[in-house]
């Protein structure tokens, strides 16, 4: 019926009036999908908000986080295809000037209670449809195409999608007049009826389909056997078996005649970004049907074609943000190489790429364990590390790991791949505060290390187990696990290993007070992983390099320390990091007697959170500058 595009379109003309910030979800509430559970909606809202380190999983517990992040801020939440009101209560805000707008095949009538209005949504009226007709294919050229439109939009129910689709005909017979498009509804069994607009949009798009040509038929057949609605034109490439230009072709063709809907915004549109598609659910459930016209040989081609595509591309965007953690075997049979995605792109929009794929990445983990293809399940959690780590996607980073990951290293039978989903999965439960489940699945890991007499592995382990216990508070029991794995990644040469490790050994330090060791092991991290060009890492060694200095005394070095890291994070594109390094130096002049300086540093910092959306840190700052604005300049 259109419910989707309008309610965007309200929110857009609505703008800023109705809130400070404005969230889209789509709930998957359409039979068929997976509908999105509120943990996973709340989590992300959350994290939009800067809420990423570590979040609880309970779903009521997580719903007041919200509510708290809310109360003050009038945000506009747009809720699209909900399954049932159960979906949407938990992502109500808790500020009374916000908007929710949502949108169901489902009346919804619960959400009353809540203060909803319900909008049904009729079709257009009759003069709106033929207005809509004649948009999409052309003007009247007579009195016969008049009444033709009229005839046409009474065939379509005056559904906007049925119309566009008729519409889309034209596409397909250049030249064909209302009149010539009004017969191509007949013979029946077209649906007449006005309240029948399920069947008259299948009707329409049933025989778009079938005016195909047949590799674009293929195509979209093709397209129906993936877990996905989301595709782009190396998806069709991989599935078809067809060279990019040919997909990008296709894709064009069935962009043409309403059987794709391009899912850019209109800026990525008019800057020439590359086609990001997705199937309406109408169109998807025919997709879904006309599949069953290929063998289940092809089928399954298709599905596995579409995994190892996500398979090379995200291990291409591993190699371009994490390029030493690539240490395990790819094993793709078909898709064997892919064209470069990421030559040239900065750190930000790879990890841009991976965030708005994040959904169909885990569905393509779920249908690779499901089909029995474990390695492609494991290897295709080991890429996505860079996603679970800067993105902080805690709850995917724990399920993917713990329900497909890992047992699929186990079925594969290869223990040095098993131990690598142990020490992940590991730091995903230590991300959300999980220790003891995370010091269990690391010990696991070290005792299958020393088992094998695997050096790098058991060092990997007890760096684990002692970020860990240094994450718990337990400083004390962290010194001789990370003084193992430090004294074991010297020995083997794993120069990055060395640099990560002393890092947390600084920390662990400079939590006790021993800043001469903390400097020592900073001073010496800084230089292993500056001589291995890993500059995020390098960078964060000299940010804390130059903390600790202010805190042992040393302001003039610790200072210029900060700034060159803020430099080097600028570059990296990191401007969380870039805020920390500012509000350190921030304090720093403020606790040397430099208040105006120490306002303008703080301030600067404070943007740089707010571009960053971390409403925390924001909180933080606030109350730091009110302080300072208290004390006067005398201070």
């Amino acid at each position: 019926m259109g419910k989707s595009a309008l309610a965007i379109r309200l929110v857009r003309l609505l703008g800023s009036a109705v809130g400070q910030a404005q969230l889209y979800v789509d709930l998957r509430g359409h039979p068929g999908q997976t509908p999105l559970r509120p943990t996973d909606v709340l989590s992300r809202f959350l994290r939009s908000f800067g809420y990423g380190t570590t979040l609880p999983s309970d779903v009521d517990e997580l719903s007041a986080w919200w509510r708290s992040a809310t109360a003050e801020r009038n945000v506009t939440v747009l809720a699209d295809n909900a399954g049932s009101a159960a979906q949407v209560r938990p992502l109500l805000p808790g500020g009374p000037g916000s908007l929710v707008v949502v949108t169901s095949r489902l009346p919804l009538e619960d959400l009353i209670v809540d203060g909803a209005a319900l909008h049904r949504l009729p079709p257009l009226p009759e003069h709106a449809a033929v207005e809509l007709l004649t948009r999409c294919s052309g003007p009247p050229t007579g009195g016969r195409d008049v009444a033709a439109a009229a005839r046409i939009a009474h065939a379509c129910a005056r559904n906007p999608l049925a119309v566009r689709t008729v519409a889309a005909r034209s596409v397909l017979h250049p030249g064909m007049t209302l009149t010539q498009l009004a017969r191509t509804l007949d013979p029946p069994p077209f649906h007449q009826h006005e309240d029948d607009n399920q069947g008259a949009v299948m009707d329409n798009l049933l025989q778009i389909y079938r005016a195909l040509s047949p590799d674009a038929a293929r195509a979209f057949r093709l397209l129906g056997c993936l877990p996905s609605r989301t595709f782009d034109a190396d998806v069709v490439a991989a599935v078809s078996a067809v060279d990019r230009a040919e997909a990008t072709r296709l894709l064009e063709l069935l962009l043409a005649v309403e059987l794709a809907q391009d899912q850019r915004s209109d800026d990525l549109r008019a800057s020439g970004a590359e086609m990001e598609c997705a199937f309406h659910d109408v169109v998807a459930d025919l997709a879904k049907d006309q599949a069953d016209g290929e063998t289940p040989a092809a089928q399954e081609e298709a599905r596995r074609r579409w995994v190892e595509w996500y398979l090379v591309a995200v291990t291409q965007a591993e190699a371009r943000l994490t390029p030493s953690h690539r240490s395990l075997r790819r094993s793709p049979i078909h898709i064997l190489d892919g064209r470069p995605l990421f030559d040239g792109a900065p750190g930000p929009d790879v990890l841009a790429w991976l965030e708005r794929r994040r959904d169909d990445l885990v569905s393509a983990v779920r249908a690779s364990f499901a089909a029995g293809w474990y390695d492609l399940t494991w290897q295709l959690t080991d890429a996505m590390w860079p996603l679970f780590l800067r993105g902080r996607h805690t709850e995917d980073w724990i399920s993917v790991h713990q329900n497909y990951g890992l047992p699929a290293a186990e079925r594969d039978g290869d223990p040095h791949v098993v131990r690598r989903m142990l020490t992940t999965l590991g730091g995903g439960l230590r991300s959300a505060g999980r220790f003891d489940e995370a010091l269990a699945r690391y010990e696991q890991a070290l005792a299958s290390a020393r088992q094998d007499v695997h050096s790098r592995d058991e060092a990997q382990a007890l760096d684990g187990i002692g970020g860990c216990l240094q994450q718990a508070d337990r400083s004390d029991e962290a010194v001789p696990p990370l003084l193992d794995a430090l004294r074991i990644r010297e020995e083997i040469g794993y120069e990055r290993g060395v640099g990560l490790t002393r890092i947390r050994l600084a920390e662990v330090f400079a939590d006790q007070g021993e800043l001469h060791q903390a400097l020592d092991h900073l001073t010496r991290a800084r230089t292993t992983l500056r001589g291995i060009s890993d500059t995020y890492e390098a960078a964060r060694a000299l940010a804390l390099l130059g903390r600790t200095h202010i805190r042992d005394g040393h302001v003039t070095t610790g200072e210029a320390h900060l700034r060159q890291a803020g430099e080097e994070f600028a570059e990296a594109g990191s401007r969380h990091w870039r805020a920390r390094t500012l509000e350190w130096l921030g304090e720093s002049a403020r606790d040397n007697s430099r208040p105006e300086e120490a306002r303008d540093l703080l301030t600067a910092s404070l943007d740089l959170y707010g571009t960053a959306h971390s409403p925390r840190d924001i909180a933080r700052l606030d109350e730091t500058l009110r302080d300072l604005n208290a004390t006067g300049p005398e201070r």
